[in-house]
């Protein structure tokens, strides 16, 4: 996704002088609470070369819904929208003094889309006990952390399901 800059359009913010412009983007088209994605960076002078070692500093305006690291990298925290200020200074004379903008990215809530059931594939007979395990899944594939499962069993007569995932066959 490239984050159009307030001030810019298709992710391009005019900078301090004529010509001079800033391309912030993120890889993600959205995130997803718990994400954690690099930001990247290109900064053009007046001439449109690159600007060699400009010296950027980010930060969240919004720090209850996203931080960012090293690198610079978001950290999505919780659903909301995120605003990350962006400054660029120099090196003379390409950029001459320093451009700030801002940037607003939509963090979104996390949502189940399974739920994996692990349970050996072998027959089982009367008086056998197993453990299952689940995991929930993502849209993405990604684990969903955090989870939690309540067990019961459609067929009381043949086999019980503790709460916590313990299968005996009756």
């Amino acid at each position: 996704m490239t984050a159009a800059l307030a001030c810019g359009e298709g992710g391009t913010s005019p900078g301090p002088g004529p010509g001079i412009a800033v391309r912030s983007r993120t890889p993600a088209s959205r995130l997803e609470v718990g994400d954690t994605v690099r930001l990247e960076l290109e900064v053009r002078g007046a001439n449109g070369a690159v600007v060699e070692r400009p010296v950027v500093a980010f930060r969240s305006l919004t720090p209850d819904i996203a931080v960012i690291g090293d690198g610079p990298v978001i950290h999505a925290l919780r659903p909301g929208r995120a605003t990350i200020e962006l400054s660029v200074t120099g090196p003379a004379p390409a950029v001459q003094r320093t451009l700030v903008d801002t940037t607003e990215l939509d963090i979104e809530r996390i949502l189940m889309a399974s739920v994996r059931i692990d349970a050996p594939g072998a027959a089982l007979i009367a008086g056998d006990t197993l453990r299952l395990r689940a995991s929930a899944v993502t849209a993405r594939g990604a684990s969903f952390a955090g989870a939690t499962f309540t067990w019961s069993s459609r067929t009381p007569d043949v086999a019980s399901v503790s709460r916590d995932g313990v299968l005996q066959m009756l």
